[in-house]
């Protein structure tokens, strides 16, 4: 991630081709996952209460991120999403070199400001080192006993681990 350099901000996310209705999931020559998408932000209102215009940004994400968001998002679902500016240009057919500017996203989220999501937790491949299960087992018997605020359910309680 570029903490250093990361832009944040939400909006409504849209296939990058005008008029598909789905976000699509395509490969590099690699076999490296890539989805390209626009988010549109809506601008607010002038002082004299007319609606600005909204702001769209090309967002590219890899990987299993791209993956992620082909599978869970859909057009018109409202995103938040942190990543980094990238200018570029390109020359095509026509000859005439043209600039851009593109958010390489590090994360996104559905927004749950008027939507509901359910998460299914992706875990990683990596076999865990020897013991650790056992010392998350004992931790959390020790976050039961010294739990004595009566949140000994919550993820937040207060305890003392020593």
């Amino acid at each position: 991630m570029a903490f250093g350099r990361s832009i944040v901000f939400d909006g409504a996310i849209y296939p990058a081709k005008k008029g598909a209705e789905h976000l699509d999931l395509a490969f590099g020559a690699s076999g490296k996952a890539y989805i390209n998408f626009t988010v549109a932000t809506y601008g607010g209102k002038e002082r004299d209460g007319a609606n600005k215009d909204k702001l769209y940004h090309r967002c590219v994400a890899f990987g299993d991120l791209a993956e992620h968001i082909a599978e869970s998002c859909k057009s018109g679902d409202e995103v938040i999403v942190v990543g980094a500016l990238e200018s570029n240009n390109w020359t095509p057919d026509d000859g005439e070199k043209k600039y851009g500017t593109q958010v390489m996203v590090d994360m996104l989220g559905i927004s749950l400001r008027w939507d509901t999501a359910k998460s299914d937790k992706m875990w990683s491949d990596k076999p865990q080192q020897a013991g650790a299960t056992q010392q998350a087992s004992a931790s959390k018997a020790r976050v039961s006993k010294e739990s004595t605020s009566g949140f000994s359910d919550a993820p937040f309680a207060p305890h003392v681990i020593g």
